[in-house]
């Protein structure tokens, strides 16, 4: 992952697919840290102001370019602080 001051770095997922850091290529040091309830909502995080817009289960934080807390699931949003989709699965 390149960062917007132009460095490089590596994203680091837990078990359930959270990115829950990133190592910055200089060394082995975890730059963020971040911790997501069961429902996607960050309930622990320290920056360094890396801003990666990737977050919950590995997908893209709609609220990185927008002022929304919705992550992007490919066909529909999804709202942690909802627990819930924002629209029916018209894919089922």
């Amino acid at each position: 992952m390149s960062t917007s001051s132009g460095g490089f770095g590596w994203t680091l997922a837990d078990l359930h697919g959270d990115i829950a850091g990133y190592a910055a290529a200089t060394g082995a040091v975890v730059t963020d840290a971040t911790r997501y309830d069961p429902y996607g909502e960050v309930v622990a995080a320290t920056s360094s102001g890396l801003g990666s817009p990737w977050g919950y289960q590995g997908r893209l934080d709609l609220a990185a370019p927008a002022d929304t807390d919705l992550y992007d699931f490919g066909f529909r949003p999804y709202a942690p602080d909802l627990g819930t989709f924002t629209s029916p699965d018209d894919q089922a």
